[in-house]
């Protein structure tokens, strides 16, 4: 049995590795917009596969990844979450980002050098990025 308050596996695993993505974008540009708070509880509310984890399960797990701190940096970090996610869930990894990007109306360039560096550790093409 487990300490863990949350349950086990590799399901939680990806959860969490998209959630670190998605918590990077939102403090990428230095601030917390009331509308990036509002798509990243939409997202994580209806969409597969958060819907797959309990709510409670779900925000504390919100919750530890937004106090992280990344050892080796946010590429470092990439670089790790890059060994958790398959090539399907680093596409949608990405496009959670983006998404979470434009959620205050404009793209920083802050934000805009996170999606670059997403997309070159996750080794996702300019066809794939295109593509969604």
């Amino acid at each position: 049995m487990t300490d863990s308050p949350f349950p086990a596996g590799p399901a939680v695993e990806h959860v969490t590795a998209l959630l670190e993505i998605m918590t990077l974008m939102i403090r990428a540009d230095g601030t917390i917009d009331h509308d990036e708070i509002l798509q990243f509880m939409e997202t994580i509310e209806h969409q597969a596969p958060f819907d797959e984890i309990g709510n409670a399960h779900l925000f504390r797990l919100a919750q530890q990844t937004g106090n992280l701190t990344f050892e080796g940096g946010v590429e470092g970090h990439l670089e790790r979450l890059k060994g958790v996610l398959d090539e399907a869930a680093r596409l949608r990894a990405y496009q959670l980002a983006w998404e979470l990007s434009g959620a205050d109306g404009h793209v920083d360039g802050r934000e805009a050098a996170l999606l670059a560096a997403i997309q070159r550790i996750f080794g996702l093409s300019d066809a794939q990025i295109a593509s969604l």
